[in-house]
């Protein structure tokens, strides 16, 4: 059965095709044996846990959390899902997106690194990193820490989410000067896979780089 809203706060089920994944949210991964696995669990006993939405239209919605359950119920083919409808602003909409997605405990880094940084952005509210911290569950140092990333060059991040550079590597190419960032000529067109033995070598030709399992050094 499709929704009119008539609450602040309501649980409907609503059709798929009434429902758009949010452009903020942080999550940009989505792990495809997973997604099949919740897939078939959802033909058998349907979405247990509703989504999270707020109006866009009349009888339209954006999805605030659920876009992996979205996803999955897609691929199952069902009809319909359930959610629960709130009145959000934009603001409010976006915090509590990042807040109920930087909690997951399979978010990457990167994903992390970019809530964070829209957390910290925000201007009403004003969030600090011992706020966000305190949001998530996590240290101050563990969040600044995070916010780094959000440096990376946008190859790095390519070459972060394909798994091909750690954290620790992500870490040190965040932190070093804009000036000394010379990227191999041939990086534009480079795409990374977990086979590259040393990536840090198509963002610094003239590195030379050790690496172990934790501990990264690199002296131009």
């Amino acid at each position: 059965m499709e929704t009119q809203i008539v609450n602040a706060t309501e649980y409907r089920n609503v059709s798929l095709a009434l429902l758009s994944e949010s452009k903020t949210n942080p999550r940009r991964t989505f792990e495809e044996v997973s997604l099949k696995e919740l897939a078939s669990s959802i033909r058998t006993q349907g979405v247990l846990s509703p989504l999270l939405v707020r109006p866009l239209t009349e009888n339209g919605f954006e999805i605030i959390a659920g876009a992996r359950r979205y996803r999955a119920a897609q691929m199952a083919e069902v009809p319909t899902v359930p959610v629960r409808i709130v009145h959000l602003s934009d603001a409010a909409a976006l915090e509590a997106q990042l807040v109920e997605n930087l909690v997951r405990s399979e978010i990457h880094p990167m994903e992390e690194a970019q809530g964070f940084r829209a957390l910290l952005d925000l201007e009403d509210p004003k969030y600090s990193i011992e706020q966000i911290a305190a949001k998530v569950g996590k240290s101050p140092v563990f969040v600044a820490s995070r916010l780094k990333l959000s440096d990376l060059v946008p190859a790095a991040v390519e070459a972060f989410y394909a798994d091909a550079i750690g954290v620790g590597h992500a870490l040190l190419l965040a932190k070093r000067p804009p000036s000394s960032r010379k990227p191999h000529s041939g990086l534009a067109s480079k795409r990374f896979t977990t086979e590259d033995r040393n990536p840090l070598a198509f963002f610094y030709p003239s590195a030379t780089c050790n690496s172990g399992s934790t501990a990264i050094s690199c002296w131009s």
